[in-house]
């Protein structure tokens, strides 16, 4: 039986990186899927590029939906991470039994 948690992450562009396009802290999430035997190929894909309107988003943003995801395992791989410009990175995660979704920032 399956039970599905909704995950969108908002970062500033390119958080963590050297060169453009490159998304260090958000790999660091998608390892912490691959150790906790989600699956290879399983990840928080890039969105922002979807986005209509005509203009860039002025943010990254990704997004999953994950199968059995332990949630506070998942939190705390979330908190442990070094962001770049961690004031300006919202986490929100809606289990598929809550309403709408929890926003978690990283403390600064």
């Amino acid at each position: 039986m399956s039970h599905i948690t909704n995950i969108i992450l908002i970062t500033v562009i390119d958080d963590g990186a050297q060169q453009d396009d490159e998304h260090p802290n958000v790999d660091i999430l998608n390892t912490f899927f691959q150790k906790n035997g989600h699956g290879k190929g399983i990840k928080i894909n890039q969105v922002d590029g979807y986005a209509g309107g005509g203009k860039a988003m002025g943010c990254d943003v990704f997004m999953a939906a994950i199968n059995h995801l332990n949630m506070a395992e998942f939190l705390k791989a979330f908190y442990a991470i070094q962001w770049e410009a961690p004031e300006y990175v919202q986490l929100l995660l809606k289990d598929e039994h809550d309403e709408r979704f929890s926003i978690y920032e990283p403390q600064i």
